[in-house]
Protein backbone atom coordinates (compact mmCIF):
# COMPACT_ATOMS: atom_id res chain seq x y z
CA UNK A 1 0.00 0.00 0.00
CA UNK A 2 1.21 3.49 -0.80
CA UNK A 3 2.68 5.07 2.34
CA UNK A 4 0.75 8.33 1.88
CA UNK A 5 -2.56 6.45 1.59
CA UNK A 6 -1.75 4.38 4.67
CA UNK A 7 -0.92 7.55 6.59
CA UNK A 8 -4.22 9.13 5.61
CA UNK A 9 -6.12 6.00 6.69
CA UNK A 10 -4.29 5.99 10.04
CA UNK A 11 -5.12 9.66 10.67
CA UNK A 12 -8.74 9.08 9.70
CA UNK A 13 -8.94 6.21 12.16
CA UNK A 14 -7.47 8.29 14.96
CA UNK A 15 -9.87 11.15 14.18
CA UNK A 16 -12.83 8.76 14.25
CA UNK A 17 -11.77 7.33 17.61
CA UNK A 18 -11.30 10.83 19.01
CA UNK A 19 -14.76 11.88 17.77
CA UNK A 20 -16.31 8.78 19.29
CA UNK A 21 -14.70 9.51 22.68
CA UNK A 22 -15.85 13.14 22.44
CA UNK A 23 -19.41 12.01 21.74
CA UNK A 24 -19.32 9.82 24.85
CA UNK A 25 -17.97 12.65 27.05
CA UNK A 26 -20.81 14.73 28.56
CA UNK A 27 -20.62 18.42 27.76
CA UNK A 28 -20.54 20.77 30.75
CA UNK A 29 -23.90 22.45 31.35
CA UNK A 30 -24.34 25.88 29.84
CA UNK A 31 -23.86 28.72 32.29
CA UNK A 32 -27.19 30.16 33.50
CA UNK A 33 -28.04 33.32 31.58
CA UNK A 34 -29.35 36.62 32.91
CA UNK A 35 -32.32 37.67 30.78
CA UNK A 36 -34.39 40.83 30.26
CA UNK A 37 -37.96 40.07 29.20
CA UNK A 38 -40.62 42.47 27.90
CA UNK A 39 -44.00 40.93 28.84
CA UNK A 40 -45.60 42.48 25.77
CA UNK A 41 -43.62 40.05 23.63
CA UNK A 42 -45.15 37.03 25.42
CA UNK A 43 -48.37 35.52 24.03
CA UNK A 44 -51.24 35.36 26.56
CA UNK A 45 -52.03 32.03 28.18
CA UNK A 46 -55.62 31.02 27.39
CA UNK A 47 -57.04 28.50 29.84
CA UNK A 48 -59.46 26.23 27.93
CA UNK A 49 -62.99 26.43 29.29
CA UNK A 50 -62.36 29.74 31.07
CA UNK A 51 -64.90 32.17 29.53
CA UNK A 52 -63.27 35.22 31.10
CA UNK A 53 -59.90 34.34 29.54
CA UNK A 54 -61.49 33.48 26.20
CA UNK A 55 -63.25 36.88 26.14
CA UNK A 56 -60.09 38.76 27.09
CA UNK A 57 -61.39 39.83 30.52
CA UNK A 58 -58.31 38.17 31.99
CA UNK A 59 -54.98 38.42 30.16
CA UNK A 60 -52.33 36.23 31.77
CA UNK A 61 -48.78 35.86 30.52
CA UNK A 62 -46.19 33.39 31.79
CA UNK A 63 -43.23 35.75 31.58
CA UNK A 64 -40.51 33.64 33.22
CA UNK A 65 -40.73 29.86 33.59
CA UNK A 66 -38.99 26.56 33.09
CA UNK A 67 -38.37 27.42 29.43
CA UNK A 68 -36.14 30.28 30.64
CA UNK A 69 -34.18 27.91 32.88
CA UNK A 70 -36.06 28.80 36.07
CA UNK A 71 -36.25 26.17 38.80
CA UNK A 72 -36.79 28.15 42.01
CA UNK A 73 -39.77 30.26 40.91
CA UNK A 74 -41.72 31.46 37.88
CA UNK A 75 -43.66 34.63 37.09
CA UNK A 76 -47.00 35.73 35.62
CA UNK A 77 -48.04 39.18 34.39
CA UNK A 78 -51.82 39.56 34.72
CA UNK A 79 -54.35 42.15 33.53
CA UNK A 80 -57.98 42.10 34.71
CA UNK A 81 -61.04 43.97 33.44
CA UNK A 82 -63.09 45.84 36.03
CA UNK A 83 -66.41 44.29 36.97
CA UNK A 84 -65.27 40.68 36.72
CA UNK A 85 -66.65 38.62 39.61
CA UNK A 86 -65.82 34.98 40.35
CA UNK A 87 -67.05 32.64 43.07
CA UNK A 88 -65.60 29.28 44.14
CA UNK A 89 -67.86 27.34 46.55
CA UNK A 90 -64.97 25.14 47.73
CA UNK A 91 -62.39 27.85 47.20
CA UNK A 92 -59.28 27.64 45.07
CA UNK A 93 -55.64 27.31 46.03
CA UNK A 94 -52.31 25.83 45.05
CA UNK A 95 -49.76 23.26 46.14
CA UNK A 96 -47.05 25.89 45.69
CA UNK A 97 -46.58 29.30 47.29
CA UNK A 98 -47.84 32.41 45.48
CA UNK A 99 -46.69 35.99 46.01
CA UNK A 100 -48.35 38.86 44.10
CA UNK A 101 -47.88 42.63 43.79
CA UNK A 102 -50.62 44.97 42.58
CA UNK A 103 -49.27 47.69 40.30
CA UNK A 104 -52.52 49.40 39.33
CA UNK A 105 -56.26 49.10 39.86
CA UNK A 106 -58.24 47.68 42.76
CA UNK A 107 -59.84 44.34 43.58
CA UNK A 108 -61.41 42.47 46.46
CA UNK A 109 -60.60 38.96 47.67
CA UNK A 110 -62.69 36.95 50.11
CA UNK A 111 -60.76 34.25 51.93
CA UNK A 112 -62.29 32.25 54.77
CA UNK A 113 -64.87 34.93 55.56
CA UNK A 114 -62.47 37.88 55.44
CA UNK A 115 -62.69 40.36 52.53
CA UNK A 116 -59.54 42.33 51.71
CA UNK A 117 -59.30 45.23 49.24
CA UNK A 118 -56.07 45.23 47.25
CA UNK A 119 -54.70 48.60 46.14
CA UNK A 120 -51.55 49.64 44.24
CA UNK A 121 -48.47 48.93 46.34
CA UNK A 122 -50.04 45.94 48.10
CA UNK A 123 -48.57 42.44 48.20
CA UNK A 124 -50.39 39.21 48.92
CA UNK A 125 -48.77 35.96 50.01
CA UNK A 126 -50.69 32.75 49.53
CA UNK A 127 -49.04 29.83 51.35
CA UNK A 128 -49.61 26.39 49.88
CA UNK A 129 -53.16 25.18 50.73
CA UNK A 130 -54.50 28.69 51.53
CA UNK A 131 -57.93 29.22 49.93
CA UNK A 132 -59.89 32.03 48.29
CA UNK A 133 -63.66 31.74 47.83
CA UNK A 134 -64.45 34.91 45.86
CA UNK A 135 -62.75 37.57 43.79
CA UNK A 136 -64.16 40.86 42.49
CA UNK A 137 -62.23 43.21 40.19
CA UNK A 138 -63.38 46.69 41.20
CA UNK A 139 -61.52 48.42 38.35
CA UNK A 140 -59.07 47.50 35.60
CA UNK A 141 -56.03 46.06 37.37
CA UNK A 142 -52.50 44.92 36.62
CA UNK A 143 -50.55 42.60 38.90
CA UNK A 144 -47.50 40.37 38.84
CA UNK A 145 -47.54 36.98 40.56
CA UNK A 146 -44.61 34.71 41.38
CA UNK A 147 -44.97 31.02 42.22
CA UNK A 148 -42.40 28.87 44.00
CA UNK A 149 -41.16 26.37 43.23
CA UNK A 150 -41.69 26.38 39.45
CA UNK A 151 -45.16 25.15 38.55
CA UNK A 152 -45.53 21.85 36.74
CA UNK A 153 -48.27 22.29 34.12
CA UNK A 154 -51.65 22.08 35.89
CA UNK A 155 -50.37 19.85 38.68
CA UNK A 156 -49.91 22.84 40.97
CA UNK A 157 -53.65 23.44 41.45
CA UNK A 158 -55.46 21.81 44.35
CA UNK A 159 -57.87 19.08 43.25
CA UNK A 160 -61.51 18.86 44.30
CA UNK A 161 -60.62 16.09 46.77
CA UNK A 162 -57.88 18.24 48.31
CA UNK A 163 -60.22 21.27 48.50
CA UNK A 164 -62.89 19.21 50.24
CA UNK A 165 -60.35 17.95 52.78
CA UNK A 166 -59.20 21.53 53.50
CA UNK A 167 -62.78 22.77 53.76
CA UNK A 168 -63.38 20.18 56.47
CA UNK A 169 -60.70 21.71 58.73
CA UNK A 170 -61.18 25.51 58.58
CA UNK A 171 -59.55 26.19 61.95
CA UNK A 172 -56.02 25.01 61.17
CA UNK A 173 -55.48 25.52 57.44
CA UNK A 174 -53.07 28.19 56.13
CA UNK A 175 -54.35 31.73 55.59
CA UNK A 176 -53.50 34.37 53.01
CA UNK A 177 -51.60 37.45 54.21
CA UNK A 178 -51.59 40.99 52.84
CA UNK A 179 -48.90 43.67 53.01
CA UNK A 180 -48.41 47.34 52.03
CA UNK A 181 -44.80 48.22 51.22
CA UNK A 182 -45.23 51.70 52.71
CA UNK A 183 -45.41 50.20 56.21
CA UNK A 184 -41.89 48.75 55.93
CA UNK A 185 -38.75 50.74 56.63
CA UNK A 186 -36.44 51.42 53.72
CA UNK A 187 -32.91 50.41 54.78
CA UNK A 188 -29.60 50.51 52.89
CA UNK A 189 -29.04 47.55 50.62
CA UNK A 190 -26.55 45.05 52.09
CA UNK A 191 -23.00 46.12 51.28
CA UNK A 192 -23.99 49.50 49.81
CA UNK A 193 -22.15 52.55 51.14
CA UNK A 194 -23.20 55.02 48.44
CA UNK A 195 -26.52 55.91 50.03
CA UNK A 196 -28.17 55.55 46.62
CA UNK A 197 -29.95 52.22 47.14
CA UNK A 198 -32.52 51.06 49.69
CA UNK A 199 -34.57 47.92 50.17
CA UNK A 200 -37.77 47.03 52.00
CA UNK A 201 -38.04 43.32 52.79
CA UNK A 202 -41.77 42.72 52.54
CA UNK A 203 -42.27 38.95 52.82
CA UNK A 204 -39.43 37.04 54.50
CA UNK A 205 -38.60 33.58 55.75
CA UNK A 206 -37.62 34.65 59.25
CA UNK A 207 -40.64 36.88 59.89
CA UNK A 208 -43.44 35.24 57.89
CA UNK A 209 -42.36 31.62 57.75
CA UNK A 210 -42.22 31.30 53.99
CA UNK A 211 -39.78 28.66 52.76
CA UNK A 212 -40.08 28.89 48.99
CA UNK A 213 -40.32 32.58 48.16
CA UNK A 214 -39.55 36.11 49.39
CA UNK A 215 -40.28 39.62 48.07
CA UNK A 216 -38.71 43.05 48.41
CA UNK A 217 -39.39 46.60 47.22
CA UNK A 218 -36.08 48.14 46.08
CA UNK A 219 -35.26 51.75 45.15
CA UNK A 220 -32.18 53.10 43.34
CA UNK A 221 -31.15 56.70 42.73
CA UNK A 222 -29.81 57.57 39.30
CA UNK A 223 -26.10 56.79 39.12
CA UNK A 224 -26.14 53.86 41.53
CA UNK A 225 -23.76 51.13 40.33
CA UNK A 226 -22.52 47.79 41.61
CA UNK A 227 -21.12 44.44 40.49
CA UNK A 228 -19.82 41.97 39.77
CA UNK A 229 -21.99 39.50 41.68
CA UNK A 230 -23.49 36.06 41.23
CA UNK A 231 -26.86 34.77 42.38
CA UNK A 232 -27.31 32.23 45.16
CA UNK A 233 -30.92 31.54 44.15
CA UNK A 234 -33.26 32.35 41.28
CA UNK A 235 -34.32 36.00 41.30
CA UNK A 236 -36.94 37.81 39.21
CA UNK A 237 -37.19 41.60 39.40
CA UNK A 238 -39.87 43.72 37.77
CA UNK A 239 -38.87 47.27 36.87
CA UNK A 240 -41.86 49.26 38.07
CA UNK A 241 -40.31 52.60 37.09
CA UNK A 242 -37.01 53.93 35.79
CA UNK A 243 -34.32 52.06 33.88
CA UNK A 244 -31.44 49.71 34.65
CA UNK A 245 -28.35 49.03 32.50
CA UNK A 246 -26.79 45.58 32.91
CA UNK A 247 -23.68 43.82 31.72
CA UNK A 248 -24.23 40.13 32.37
CA UNK A 249 -23.15 36.61 31.38
CA UNK A 250 -19.85 37.86 29.93
CA UNK A 251 -17.70 40.79 31.01
CA UNK A 252 -17.45 41.75 27.32
CA UNK A 253 -21.17 41.47 26.59
CA UNK A 254 -23.06 44.43 25.24
CA UNK A 255 -25.11 46.22 27.93
CA UNK A 256 -28.75 45.22 28.30
CA UNK A 257 -31.36 47.81 29.23
CA UNK A 258 -34.32 46.96 31.45
CA UNK A 259 -36.95 49.68 31.19
CA UNK A 260 -40.18 50.25 33.11
CA UNK A 261 -42.41 47.20 32.65
CA UNK A 262 -39.56 44.80 31.88
CA UNK A 263 -38.55 41.78 33.96
CA UNK A 264 -34.96 40.85 34.87
CA UNK A 265 -34.35 37.16 35.48
CA UNK A 266 -31.16 36.15 37.26
CA UNK A 267 -30.96 32.36 37.63
CA UNK A 268 -28.95 30.80 40.43
CA UNK A 269 -25.21 30.78 39.53
CA UNK A 270 -25.64 33.47 36.85
CA UNK A 271 -23.21 36.40 36.87
CA UNK A 272 -24.02 40.09 36.59
CA UNK A 273 -20.77 41.91 35.87
CA UNK A 274 -22.19 45.38 36.40
CA UNK A 275 -25.50 47.18 36.78
CA UNK A 276 -26.25 50.86 36.83
CA UNK A 277 -29.41 52.86 37.47
CA UNK A 278 -29.78 55.02 34.36
CA UNK A 279 -32.58 56.89 36.16
CA UNK A 280 -34.29 56.79 39.55
CA UNK A 281 -35.59 53.22 39.55
CA UNK A 282 -37.97 51.04 41.57
CA UNK A 283 -37.84 47.25 41.32
CA UNK A 284 -40.15 44.62 42.82
CA UNK A 285 -37.96 41.55 43.39
CA UNK A 286 -38.81 37.93 44.21
CA UNK A 287 -36.40 35.15 45.14
CA UNK A 288 -36.96 31.41 45.15
CA UNK A 289 -36.17 29.51 47.24
CA UNK A 290 -36.32 32.11 50.00
CA UNK A 291 -32.91 33.81 50.18
CA UNK A 292 -33.18 34.84 53.82
CA UNK A 293 -31.26 37.67 55.46
CA UNK A 294 -28.11 36.80 53.50
CA UNK A 295 -29.77 38.03 50.33
CA UNK A 296 -29.74 36.65 46.79
CA UNK A 297 -26.33 38.00 45.69
CA UNK A 298 -22.76 36.95 46.33
CA UNK A 299 -20.19 39.66 45.66
CA UNK A 300 -17.39 38.63 43.31
CA UNK A 301 -13.81 39.94 43.35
Amino acid sequence: MNRSIAGIMLLAGLAGATAARAAETPMPPAAPQVQVVDPRTIAPTITPGNPAAEKGLIVQRLVIGAANGATGLDMDHNSWKGGLDTTFPLGFGYRVEELCYLHSGRFEMESDGVTTIMRPGNFLWRPADALTQRGHIVEDSTEICAFAPVRQQDGYRLTKTELEALAARPADRPRMRFYDYRYYEAVPRPGDTSGLATTRRIVTRERDGTQQIEASHDSYRAGYADGPFSNRVDEICWVESGEMELVANSARARPMRARAGDFIFRPARSVTWSRKAAADTVEICFTGPAAGAAGAHVKLP
